[in-house]
């Protein structure tokens, strides 16, 4: 009984961690992706974008392999921590494990938040993408650290996602 005690304190200890770290993404939330910095470092544009008063930094990369994107996501982890930002891997727990990044963002067809939990440290936060109320009522339900409501207008920088819109943002 003791030793189940003890594990009950210890995750309601991390869950409390995990929201506290979730709310560093309330303000200016950057996402660089290696397709679409036109041959700039991903951390140089990190960098500027921390500099300009960005709160998180996510990594979102569908081209390079894990094992390549490990010494960028362990470097822009760093410089998230020398400017108090919250970094964040973008679909892939076991990276965001490796790495030690401060959170997870998936989307509607990645990995399901029970499941990346599974992986994830216990002080990880988890975030999640929602283009309609539903979405977001789902993710809260299943206990998302933080919803990201987008994208906010069409993109050509994602091929299959739905904007939200004012209309979805205001629902959320």
């Amino acid at each position: 009984a003791l030793k189940e005690l003890a594990f009950q304190v210890e995750n309601a200890l991390a869950a409390g961690a995990r929201r506290e770290a979730a709310w560093r993404v309330a303000g200016l939330y950057v996402i660089v992706d290696p397709q679409f910095t036109r041959g700039r470092d991903v951390i140089e544009v990190a960098r500027a974008a921390l500099l300009g008063g960005a709160s998180a930094i996510q990594l979102r990369d569908k081209v390079h392999d894990k094992g390549d994107q490990l010494p960028v996501a362990r470097k822009l982890l760093e410089v998230c921590r020398e400017h108090g930002a919250s970094f964040i891997v973008n679909d892939h727990a076991d990276l965001a494990a490796a790495c030690g990044a401060h959170g997870l963002h998936v989307g509607q067809h990645d990995l399901p938040i029970a499941e990346a939990r599974r992986v994830l440290y216990p002080t990880q936060f988890l975030g999640t993408s929602n283009a309609l109320l539903q979405e977001a009522e789902a993710s809260a339900q299943q206990q998302a650290d933080y919803i990201a409501v987008g994208a906010m207008y069409s993109t050509d920088s994602k091929g299959n996602t739905r904007p939200a819109g004012i209309q979805g943002l205001r629902q959320v």
